[in-house]
């Protein structure tokens, strides 16, 4: 293993002295034969998916959405992007540098600046704070998942969660007060809500709850309750009984706007995954456009002036080649 990545290594047949990395082979190698005459090496390379992020511009002409563009994409695995309130970044995570950790970016997919360098297995879901100066992710550095803080300029991580139990997806209240979280603490999801600082937290549903998000007004709470249920929820914030809004969403991708909620519908039979929009004012769904190959890292950000949204698409799925190195030594 070469930085958690399967590669290639060469040893004396006597089995003296120390392994050697065989950097020609790159990360990702196996299976490796060598030719009677020594001269030639064969070895199976494996890449693994390749999901970026993409934007759609939803204010085409007549009224149509306009063509979607690869925004955000390098060489390892890009997603779950979200707009900064004001339009003009993205926070989103990236294994650009080996594992998951949390990146921004100005808003054209320009300037992109590393903020966490945890080093875990998994860091990310990143989502800005109402103001813009803080983002709020989980990451399982310690283990188990929790929450923590950080300062859109960048700076130390404040862990604000510490419970044995597996604490993650957070967001904001639309006053910047309070974080929302998922948490097993109950032995299920369900939603849970704490000061941004950190502090005891109070479990908001009782029936099941993933990834939520408060409405513009901050009025309701929108979430779903479990990702393979396809159903998207709210509730009174201040409490009350809880309504369902869609039946046919692909896991929590859902974005709420002032005037209705964009989603992404799943494909039916042969078809493609679907982005829609409910509106509000006339409980209408629209269908704004297909995308090609969601990626399994769902998500969906819409900016908030509702010309753009973005998502994660899977460009390239795992596969092999089989690779020759001639006059091998």
């Amino acid at each position: 293993m070469s930085g958690g990545a399967v590669a290639l290594w060469r040893v004396s047949a006597s089995g003296l002295g120390e392994p050697h990395l065989l950097a020609l082979a790159g990360e990702h190698g196996g299976w490796p034969a060598i030719s009677r005459r020594g001269d030639r090496l064969a070895f199976v390379r494996n890449y693994s998916n390749d999901e970026n992020i993409w934007r759609l511009n939803l204010s085409g002409q007549n009224g149509k959405a306009g063509k979607a563009v690869r925004l955000i994409a390098s060489t390892r695995n890009d997603r779950v992007p979200q707009y900064s309130p004001d339009g003009k970044r993205i926070v989103f995570m990236s294994q650009r540098t080996g594992g998951d950790e949390v990146w921004v970016c100005n808003s054209d997919g320009s300037g992109p600046v590393q903020l966490t360098s945890f080093g875990a297995a998994i860091t990310g879901c990143p989502r800005w704070s109402p103001d813009g100066a803080r983002i709020v992710f989980d990451s399982n550095a310690v283990g188990t998942f929790d929450v923590y803080v950080i300062d859109a300029s960048g700076g130390q991580p404040k862990r604000v969660t510490d419970h044995p139990a597996d604490d993650a997806v957070a967001s904001w209240s639309k006053d910047g007060r309070s974080i929302y979280f998922v948490s097993n603490r109950t032995k299920s999801w369900e939603v849970w809500k704490m000061p941004a600082d950190g502090g005891a937290a109070t479990q908001v549903t009782r029936n099941g709850g993933y990834v939520a998000f408060e409405s513009v007004d901050g009025e309701f709470l929108y979430y779903a309750k479990r990702l393979e249920e396809g159903k998207l929820w709210r509730m009174p914030v201040r409490g009350g009984e809880e309504t369902e809004v869609l039946d046919n969403i692909e896991g929590s991708s859902y974005a709420v706007l002032d005037n209705g909620i964009y989603f992404i519908r799943p494909p039916e039979a042969g078809g493609s995954p679907a982005v829609e929009f409910l509106e509000f004012a006339t409980s209408r769904i629209e269908h704004i456009a297909s995308i090609p190959r969601l990626a399994v890292w769902r998500g969906l950000s819409v900016s908030a002036d509702g010309r753009y949204a973005l998502y994660t698409q899977e460009d390239q799925v795992p596969g092999s080649d089989l690779m020759l190195v001639e006059n091998f030594r």
